[in-house]
């Protein structure tokens, strides 16, 4: 596809003067989530910021908007008309809502990134990496990545009123945060390249902008991205402990900071900036972007209240323990969208800036996406569309490890008490195996909640993964635990442990030994969780105990104690 150079969309405004590249890889040196965050943020603000409430990268300063010619009509939704829609709860308009940031996110976020960093250090892996959050049983990564890319279409296609190249760089990068949406995909997985869509990373969707020429906007998207990987990672890790960033912003702020919450975990800035560019509308001011973003945002959730879909979100943007502090709150945040969308107009906003942010109303109605929420099932995709991600997926759509990290999680579900596999290869694994899977993700749970109650976490005693019965099998078992580490797709498993190159041919597995023990998908899902984190009841090592009892120890002699 040819390069197209237009005007940047955003203003010169980063502290951060290099290329979006040189960007990047600073961004890329971080050791820590919490380094990520704080490299960004300075590259946004500068090294000056009091890392308050006023902080531009975390919150949002808007200024009144300066009176210019209008260029498109005042939005029909308006303080008038607001009441008489069953969507709004049938409130009244609300006069005078806040406009700026109550709570300071710093303090938040460095709480929750100084757990994440710590159970890292101890574990790697964390008990919520690259789960599914679509609320659809997807049995692979790729299909929900598949789905992302279709939503991302359809979302264009409202946009902008044409079907965009799945090669276009605005595609790929609205989808990849189309799915941090749907996945629990840690920040420095994104920024150390180890997360591609498609064998594409998040550096050569920055690198394809730099090319076409989008100067400031392609750093503007870096690290609005960023931001957003943090957010989708800060809102996903506590969820199943009960206390997530949406308690404090549910309970105790006005409902400016959770729309603006909502918009940057979404990166609806970003999204804008580039579907902005993609359509050439020309230089833009800051509080453009950020206003008609922000209506997107609350005009989603504004279709959403229209059928059953409000209710399945995880996190609302609107809660309350009684209807009367809700009501209240909903007309507000409602009412923030009318104020900024008639600010963009009055203000003399461009017209695709102002469909940019009332058309999210139509998402509901139109994207599949939210049919499969209705439905709670997902629906085949249309010729067109799976035409174009056939195009961009080849043969090998999404990483091998991330997969076998994807599919770890379904094993420890099934391996939980009273819980039956399904039928068909997803559940095909040895019952003791899938109890390992279960008892390695609980302990995963106990290391991060250790840290998160700042208590000292001891690792449980019992059976370290050794045969206990002669120094051969142990010998044995430590030799398939090795080849965790030397094999790097399912294919390549199999021939390590199949071929006598690691086992010898005496004592090698076999085909038929290896699918007595479970599909070569789920096998190669323990093998993947070794080399991801090894350490005290490793899924993998539990796989090389229970091959070697099931298929060696009864014939084994060999004089050993």
């Amino acid at each position: 596809m040819g390069s197209v150079f237009v005007d940047p969309v955003c203003p010169d405004t980063l502290a951060f003067r290099g290329s979006a590249l040189a960007a990047w890889d600073d961004l890329a040196k971080s050791k820590s989530n919490t380094e990520l965050l704080k490299k960004a943020h300075e590259m946004w603000c500068g090294d000056k910021c009091p890392e308050d409430v006023s902080c531009g990268f975390l919150h949002y300063n808007r200024e009144t908007p300066v009176p210019g010619k209008p260029q498109a009509p005042m939005p029909r939704f308006n303080q008038r008309t607001a009441s008489v829609f069953r969507a709004t709860g049938g409130t009244h308009y609300a006069p005078n809502v806040i406009k700026h940031n109550q709570i300071n996110l710093w303090p938040v976020l460095y709480e929750v990134l100084r757990r994440v960093d710590a159970t890292t250090r101890v574990g790697g892996l964390i008990h919520c990496d690259y789960t599914n959050w679509s609320g659809l049983n997807d049995s692979t990564m790729d299909s929900q990545v598949a789905r992302a890319f279709r939503d991302t279409i359809q979302y264009m296609a409202i946009y902008n009123g044409k079907i965009h190249s799945i090669h276009d760089v605005a595609v790929q990068y609205v989808a990849m945060g189309t799915c941090v949406d749907e996945l629990c995909i840690p920040p420095l997985d994104l920024i150390n390249e180890r997360y591609r869509q498609y064998g594409l990373s998040g550096r050569d969707i920055i690198d394809q902008m730099v090319k076409e020429g989008w100067k400031q906007d392609a750093t503007h998207a870096l690290l609005t991205e960023v931001r957003q990987f943090i957010y989708q990672y800060v809102e996903k890790v506590d969820y199943h402990f009960g206390n997530t960033i949406h308690e404090t912003l549910n309970t105790t702020a006005p409902v400016w900071d959770g729309a603006l919450w909502h918009t940057n975990s979404g990166n609806i800035y970003g999204m804008n900036l580039v579907i902005q560019h993609a359509v050439d509308v020309g230089p833009c001011t800051y509080g453009w972007i950020y206003d008609s973003a922000i209506c997107d945002t609350i005009a989603m959730s504004l279709g959403k209240s229209a059928t059953t879909i409000f209710q399945l979100d995880l996190f609302p943007p609107v809660k309350a323990e009684d209807q009367s502090a809700r009501a209240r709150k909903q007309a507000e945040y409602y009412s923030l969208l009318i104020d900024l969308s008639s600010d963009l107009v009055t203000s003399g906003a461009p017209e695709p800036l102002i469909h940019f942010g009332l058309c999210a109303t139509l998402f509901v109605l139109l994207v599949d996406r939210y049919h499969e929420r209705a439905k709670q099932g997902r629906i085949p995709l249309e010729p067109r569309v799976a035409e174009e991600i056939g195009l961009m997926a080849g043969p090998c759509p999404m990483d091998a490890a991330l997969e076998g990290i994807y599919r770890l999680h379904f094993l420890a579900q099934y391996g939980a008490e009273g819980r039956a596999p399904p039928e068909g290869p997803q559940g095909q694994l040895a019952k003791e195996l899938l109890l390992a899977c279960h008892k390695r993700a609980e302990l995963r749970k106990l290391a991060y909640k250790a840290v998160s109650q700042a208590e000292a976490f001891s690792l449980p005693d019992g059976d370290q993964g050794e045969c206990g019965t002669c120094a051969c099998a142990n010998h044995w078992v430590s030799k398939v635990h090795a080849a965790a580490q030397s094999a790097t797709n399912p294919a390549e498993m199999r021939r390590l442990l199949v071929s006598g190159e690691v086992l010898g041919d005496d004592m090698a597995l076999s085909d038929t030994q290896l699918g007595l023990v479970g599909h070569l998908d789920n096998i190669w899902a323990l093998c993947v969780a070794c080399r991801f984190g090894c350490g005290v009841g490793c899924e993998w090592k539990a796989f090389a105990s229970y091959t070697w009892q099931r298929f060696f120890a009864a014939s084994h002699q060999c004089g050993h104690a």
